[in-house]
């Protein structure tokens, strides 16, 4: 049950004085109060709808702003979602001059003086001796009068169209989203650690069946890294995958057919959701510490930019543009690095140089980082979901097309996603002719004409090759018709299918060759439950057949048994289950010794022991780099070793064998290793003064945690020599507390 968003359980909890600012805006003006006095006029203001409304219409800017957040978010709002999107909308801000602190914090005791918030106690009790000053509450009562935000449209001037463009139209979009949902189907789910991630080997089979690789791919030229971990994420934050069997597998919430026969507006806008909030994966290789909080901010940021351009679909905007427009607005408040230096004042510097030094600095900075990161944002999940088009003039002298990026503008599934009001115009494509298939059996697929319905046929009877902004590609093999034909349906239902969604007849040696695979699946019978004895010798097998045991023999010593043979029981002193998990008998050491530790009876044991081991004993092996590369030249997988060892040890996987045996099967990690210069101070007060210092600054190269920064090697001299001038003598090792 929801609790009711309302005051009343927290106004004794906020002190005297905050308490009676709040009253004073409720219009309480008792010069000798007590808090319950307060408290009291609070709660009767809230019983009276038309004083609330008054409150409501006296709130400055910035509070009204907020009021109309919270609403958006169901009652709670970021005091720094606050004061970024006052920022950037250029909304008067409250006078912070004479703060001291936190200027979050006091931001947010500005909201609650205004009456229409409260804070509410944290976890950890950190902030405001126990109350959570980063998140504020609002009260059911006040919210009921506040109407949706309406934000005004962006003042960014307009530029001209770029030379070169490129964007995905929804079909493609669709597409792509279709291939991941059934490649998830088709690998059975995504196994989770412990710890609720997904396993390595299953991200590595779905790269696999993906066509991509794990460091990237190109979608139309443009570099999109780790779309693997940046998908998987993206479909469980917006609900597309969920976690089953005891939260133990990623599986697909809802039937990909449901999920096909919504409109594209819908479909998409779930997952650039779950884009949004992907805190597994960035758009690019950071080069400052990574702050997974702010890079969900910087998306939430762009998102907002986005919705609020002009709704002109032909208007383009400059690169350049929105990031100086974005650094005007939100710079003094926000960066990647999740830290930005306050200002300070040398002595004998005038004041509005000293400020210009310090916004020149922060604007060099931005240009070298958020810069590139919007460029980043913009031309991977922006440009995957078809939510933007690209622009540029030439990429000859750019490494990659992501760099060659000059402008920008809103497609039009990009204003139906950021304007739902518009989706209503939005008309659902019939299946028509859309492809053409060709005597290789490739077909090809012109993605603007292709139905939902038709998708969904194509990734579940063919292997997709790849995806061009008009075409897509695929093609038929018996493995996938087959795999089709499991999935349901007949094979005349396929050949039909087939043939309305083809723009040309279906050439006559594919249609022959169809007809032959659908006719050799229907002599080919696959038996799920089968039973089979192996015996200690032939002789023992002779021996129960003369008994009457009959059926089919396999060898020297085993038997292939019918289901309902009679007087079997009594032979039988271990049964096996090869649908089920075999015994797990295997200790394993971090430097390969395994050993077994229990005697099994499975067939696939000494097998699988042998095709990556050294033999030591009879119960001992050794995973060596020899054992591990001659498994892997006769065409294993490192992913195969690993799932064989996941499903039989008895203990953790040691993490470090992991690593190795990875590298031996031909995928060694890349590594990056330098000896660095750090200093370390453990009093808040003298390391908060070094890291703010004006004059220290380019000493450092970056914060790395509340009481450690990384020094500038090339400043390490320097460096010294103001530590000696603050008559600091720094110890030469780091001590380990």
């Amino acid at each position: 049950m929801m609790v009711p968003l309302r005051f009343d359980t927290y106004l004794t909890q906020l002190a005297q004085p905050i308490v009676q600012d709040m009253a004073k805006s409720w219009g309480f003006r008792g010069k000798q109060t007590s808090k319950s006095e307060c408290i009291a006029a609070i709660a009767r203001g809230l019983k009276d709808a038309k004083q609330i409304q008054q409150l409501i219409a006296e709130l400055k800017p910035y509070a009204r702003l907020a009021l109309e957040l919270a609403k958006a978010q169901g009652g709670k709002v970021s005091v720094r979602t606050v004061m970024i999107t006052a920022a950037l909308l250029g909304v008067e801000q409250p006078d912070l001059t004479n703060k001291f602190g936190n200027e979050a914090i006091a931001y947010a005791h500005e909201l609650i003086r205004s009456g229409v918030f409260i804070a509410t106690h944290s976890i950890d009790g950190y902030y405001g001796y126990g109350l959570n000053f980063e998140q504020l509450l609002s009260d059911e009562r006040i919210l009921e009068q506040v109407s949706e935000p309406h934000f005004p449209t962006l003042d960014l001037k307009e530029t001209a169209a770029p030379k070169i463009s490129s964007y995905r139209r929804p079909a493609s979009v669709v597409l792509t989203i279709l291939g991941f949902m059934q490649a998830v189907s088709g690998l059975g789910g995504l196994k989770l650690t412990k710890s609720g991630t997904p396993q390595v080997n299953s991200l590595r089979k779905l790269t696999k069946a993906q066509r991509w690789e794990e460091d990237g791919t190109e979608i139309d030229g443009f570099w999109f890294p780790q779309p693997t971990i940046a998908l998987t994420a993206a479909s469980v934050y917006s609900g597309i995958l969920t976690t089953h069997r005891d939260d133990t597998q990623l599986e697909l919430a809802a039937p990909i057919e449901t999920f096909a026969n919504r409109p594209y507006p819908v479909q998409i806008s779930q997952l650039l959701v779950g884009f949004s909030v992907a805190a597994e994966w960035t758009e690019w290789k950071a080069s400052s510490f990574f702050d997974a909080s702010s890079y969900i901010e910087a998306r939430q940021i762009l998102l907002l930019v986005l919705k609020l351009l002009p709704s002109d679909q032909s208007a383009w905007f400059s690169l350049d543009d929105l990031e100086k427009f974005l650094f005007d607005r939100i710079g003094d408040r926000f960066s990647l690095t999740g830290f930005i230096p306050s200002q300070f004042r040398a002595a004998g510097v005038d004041p509005e140089e000293s400020a210009k030094r310090w916004r020149d600095r922060q604007r060099k900075e931005w240009q070298q980082r958020e810069k590139h990161w919007f460029r980043y944002a913009l031309s991977t999940w922006l440009y995957l979901l078809g939510i933007v088009e690209l622009g540029w003039n030439s990429r000859s002298e750019f490494s990659n097309q992501n760099e060659a990026i000059v402008s920008f503008r809103v497609t039009e599934l990009g204003q139906m996603i950021l304007h739902p009001d518009l989706a209503a115009s939005f008309v659902e494509m019939a299946p028509q002719p859309a492809w053409i298939v060709q005597p290789n059996f490739e077909l090809l697929v012109y993605v603007d004409e292709v139905a939902p319905s038709q998708m969904i046929f194509l990734d579940r009877y063919a292997d997709r090759l790849d995806i061009q902004q008009h075409t897509a590609h695929y093609r038929l093999t018996r493995e996938s018709v087959y795999r089709g034909l499991e999935r349901g349906g007949s094979l005349e239902e396929f050949l039909n299918a087939l043939r309305t969604g083809a723009k040309v007849p279906v050439p006559q040696n594919v249609e022959i060759d169809l007809q032959q695979w659908g006719g050799l699946r229907e002599q080919i019978t696959l038996r799920r439950e089968t039973q089979m004895i192996e015996f200690a010798d032939h002789q023992s097998m002779q021996t129960a057949m003369n008994q009457g045991v009959s059926g089919k023999i396999l060898g020297d010593r085993f038997l292939l048994i019918d289901q309902n043979t009679p007087a079997i029981e009594a032979l039988i002193k271990q049964k096996i289950r090869y649908d089920q998990p075999l015994s797990r008998c295997l200790k394993i050491g971090e430097t390969g010794e395994v050993t077994q530790v229990k005697s099994v009876k499975d067939l696939l044991l000494e097998t699988q022991l042998q095709r990556w081991m050294e033999k030591d004993s009879d119960n001992t092996w050794t995973l060596t780099q020899a054992s591990v590369v001659k498994a892997a030249q006769a065409g294993n997988k490192a992913s195969d070793i690993l799932d064989f060892l996941e499903a039989r040890r008895t203990d953790e996987l040691p993490p470090l064998l992991k690593v190795a045996l990875t590298a031996w099967a031909g995928r060694p990690p890349t590594l990056e290793m330098a000896e660095i210069v750090v200093l370390r101070c453990t009093n808040w007060e003298v390391f908060d003064a070094i890291a703010r210092s004006e004059i220290l600054r380019s000493r450092f190269v970056a914060r790395l945690s509340p009481d450690l920064l990384l020094v500038d090697r090339s400043q390490l001299k320097k460096l010294k020599q103001d530590l000696e001038w603050l008559g600091i003598q720094p110890l030469e090792q780091l001590r380990m507390d």
